[in-house]
């Protein structure tokens, strides 16, 4: 039997792709052409060694089950729809489902499942299994890659069983028929595979039993069930039912799926739970047993089946007693019946309000993500507000840690706290003050602490020396990137590490300001050292914010001129060079840096373009030394060692208060390469 290609029309269905292939059986994605929808076509493969004849009964067995799995209505498993056959193939139509498989799931968890998200998985598949059996469908290769995990609005997992494709019919006598004795194969996966498969002997519905106990094994391991170096040793272990010990389950402190998994992965199937069901009951056996205490009631109050046992006591005509307690039984149930309605539609809808609650969650971080990492959006000022007032939106509908921290950190990136100008400005404060405060106190997020540690930093460096709240500001501020620092280092978003680290640079790079101007030059280096190892941190992130890059580089260029540290001067010039570099020439921007920060007094250090290159070179004043100092820093940051040297020379006789020496050795060291290797002379 043929295997038909993509771009083929099989009936009034069009083949889109492969979607996946096994040894019996070919999925492709297809398009209803003349509805344009989109289903999933099952082709079933040919065994090696059939002939013609058996060719044909496999095509009439394919059809004759697809109309029966086609009168299958379960949301647990997937709807067969039609059953075409065209040009000597024959296919079954399934619903297409856009969600991955447990497969899938099972590769990317790092951690095994605990006993609540297997019950999630567990129990709607095994109801799902049950329906089919109780209708003699049985699967025959139920395994991870066959169940879709789709998550439905509230937030529930919905898995969907495929691939009844090779499903047997419990039909006894299927085994007769000399002429299926070829069809009678060993069907299914190895390591999913029943005892009674793997023998090649008559199965029902207690091999989905045993697949099913192995796919819940394999969630609570992260291991399969049976595993070995060859399939011999996979079968042998199957067959001897071998397996290890299941690991401790996350919230399983009676150990009830270990037994259940010990009855439904038994070798003989009669020692084996006898359906999905039992399997099920097996795993709500701890809910049920573990039920919490009855409700506290009044010292003086009687339980319920105490108050009907004393009702028998009191003597009371028979009629009026019987009324009685017949009415107050008729209150008590439709009490209960109430509340329980009540309670699964609140939980309901709080699951539903839970899901689009993180749902708002990704778009904000989305909308975050995009203005740190695209130049036109981080310039657009209505971009970050419009993202604040949906997490606003959202966040009054549904409150949640994470959508409080992320709603924080755009209001305080909306207001511009990071970018604001020397003045405190009293008119946005009490609002930001108010929902960072609360973000922190609904969870300690990585967003919530930076948008508390962005707002307090430049509070603490805005506001003057003497008002109230400065020196608990900047205490605030300090202690707060330390808890940002702890968090960051194993958030695996590099684009918002990188916004971590440049605004906490650019903190103590302000502090160190404010005490050069004190004329603390000790205190003003120690705050600039500081900054530094922050900036040995955030130069692994380098590139991973391309907006937030030039902001790291920038400020850790300034906290090197500051602590004098020559090394970590050339490291962040030669990074901004190179970050140039990669889309073209030297920007003039990145050259005025390179050569004014390496003293404050620089700010007015003329540049000029070279007549010869182009590029932009210093043109110091003869009588102002710390020009001389800032040229030679910059001469011997672009790798200009004959310059620098000269410039060196020239200051040194000068003003030898500065330290030239320092800067001079740390060049010959760092410069091992020609002379200005940037500017073409």
């Amino acid at each position: 039997m043929r295997v038909p290609e993509v771009g083929e029309l099989i009936d009034r269905y069009r083949l889109d792709r492969l979607l996946g292939e096994g040894g019996m059986g070919v999925v492709f994605k297809a398009t209803h052409v003349a509805l344009g929808r989109p289903v999933a076509l099952k082709f079933l493969r040919s065994p090696k060694g059939l002939d013609e004849d058996g060719e044909r009964d496999l095509l009439a067995r394919l059809l004759t089950e697809g109309r029966i799995l086609s009168q299958l209505n379960h949301p647990g498993l997937a709807r067969v729809t039609d059953v075409v056959a065209h040009d000597g193939l024959a296919a079954l139509v399934m619903d297409y489902y856009d969600a991955p498989t447990l497969e899938q799931v099972l590769a990317a968890r790092e951690t095994p499942f605990t006993l609540d998200e297997i019950r999630d998985v567990a129990l709607p598949l095994l109801d799902a299994l049950d329906y089919a059996h109780s209708r003699g469908v049985i699967h025959r290769d139920l395994k991870p890659a066959n169940v879709l995990i789709q998550r439905r609005a509230d937030g529930r997992v919905e898995p969907v069983i495929l691939d009844f494709g090779i499903a047997k019919l419990n039909n006894p006598e299927e085994f007769q028929d000399a002429r299926r004795t070829a069809m009678a194969m060993r069907l299914g996966t190895l390591g999913y595979m029943s005892p009674e498969q793997v023998r090649r002997q008559p199965v029902d519905a207690r091999a989905d039993v045993f697949a099913a106990g192995a796919i819940l094994y394999e969630m609570a391991a992260l291991r399969p069930a049976f595993d070995g170096s060859s399939e011999y040793e996979i079968m042998e272990r199957i067959v001897s039912g071998e397996f290890e010990e299941l690991p401790p389950v996350p919230g399983d402190t009676s150990g009830v799926l270990a037994k259940a998994l010990l009855l439904a992965l038994a070798p003989d199937p009669h020692d084996r739970l006898p359906s999905a069901a039992a399997l099920a009951d097996a795993l709500r056996a701890p809910a049920a047993a573990g039920a919490g205490p009855p409700p506290s009631r009044r010292p003086d109050e009687p339980s319920l089946e105490l108050a009907l046992v004393d009702a028998r006591l009191i003597p009371a005509p028979a009629k009026a007693r019987s009324t009685r307690w017949f009415l107050w039984l008729l209150l008590l149930i439709g009490a209960v019946g109430a509340w329980v309605t009540y309670n699964k539609v609140s939980q309901q809808l709080a699951a539903q309000a839970a899901a689009n609650a993180e749902r708002a969650a990704d778009d904000a971080e989305a909308a975050l993500r995009r203005h740190k990492t695209d130049a036109d959006v981080n310039s657009d000022p209505a971009y970050l507000d419009a993202a604040r007032q949906a997490a606003e939106a959202a966040l009054a509908a549904h409150a949640t840690p994470r959508l409080a921290g992320l709603h924080a950190l755009l209001l305080v990136q909306a207001q511009r706290w990071h970018y604001a100008g020397q003045y405190f400005d009293e008119g946005p404060w009490p609002e930001a003050d108010r929902v960072t405060l609360e973000a922190l106190k609904s969870g300690e997020t990585p967003e919530a602490l930076l948008a508390r540690a962005l707002l307090t930093s430049n509070a603490c460096t805005m506001l003057p020396e003497d008002d109230a709240r400065q020196a608990g500001l900047c205490a605030e501020a300090e202690e707060q990137y330390r808890a940002v620092n702890r968090v960051f280092r194993l958030d695996t978003r590099g684009w918002l590490r990188m916004e971590a680290w440049w605004t906490e640079v650019m903190f103590y790079n302000r502090l160190a300001s404010a005490r050069t101007d004190a004329g603390d030059t000790l205190g003003a280096r120690r705050h600039a050292e500081t900054g530094l190892k922050v900036c040995q941190m955030g130069i692994h992130d380098w590139d991973e914010g391309p907006v937030n890059n030039v902001e790291l580089g920038q400020e850790c260029l300034a906290a090197a001129s500051i602590a004098q540290d020559f090394p970590a001067y050339f490291t962040w010039a030669d990074r901004r060079i190179r970050h140039d570099l990669k889309t073209g020439a030297i920007r003039d921007a990145t050259l005025k840096e390179i050569y004014r920060f390496g003293h404050r007094e620089c700010s007015d250090l003329k540049l000029d373009k070279d007549k010869v290159s182009g590029v932009l070179s210093p043109r110091p004043d003869p009588n102002k030394t710390k020009q001389v100092f800032c040229s030679a820093l910059g001469y011997y940051s672009l790798g200009c060692v004959l310059e620098g040297r000269r410039m060196t020379t020239q200051g040194t006789f000068r003003d030898p208060t500065l330290p030239w020496l320092g800067l001079a050795t740390a060049a010959e060291l760092h410069n091992n390469r020609p002379s200005c290797p940037y500017v073409a002379r």
